[in-house]
């Protein structure tokens, strides 16, 4: 289990309101645009923890599809950002859970 699976599956069943900062999960393909991807999550990473919340960013395209096909991701993540070109944003799409 990876440190992201792990601390998603810790979180899962509390309350994200009480002593939680909610999560926003973002799914960032490396491949994209190269260095400004990367600059470009990491200060959308800093912006989301001024404003309280947990950003977990997944830049593994295996881990990313595990991950967003759990059925309690709505219980434990506010929302889903796919960081990408538009292939990104389809897969993200395509690896929810039907679920959520």
């Amino acid at each position: 289990m990876s440190e992201i699976e792990a601390s998603v599956a810790s979180s899962a069943g509390r309350d994200r309101t009480v002593g939680v900062r909610p999560c926003v999960l973002i799914a960032a393909n490396p491949y994209s645009g190269h260095g400004p991807t990367q600059k470009r999550v990491a200060a959308l990473a800093t912006a989301l923890q001024g404003h309280e919340l947990e950003p977990r960013v997944i830049w593994d395209r295996g881990e990313r599809a595990a991950l967003l096909a759990r059925p309690d991701l709505a219980e434990t993540c506010r929302c889903v950002v796919a960081a990408g070109g538009a292939g990104t944003v389809a897969d993200v799409i395509n690896e929810l859970a039907t679920s959520v």
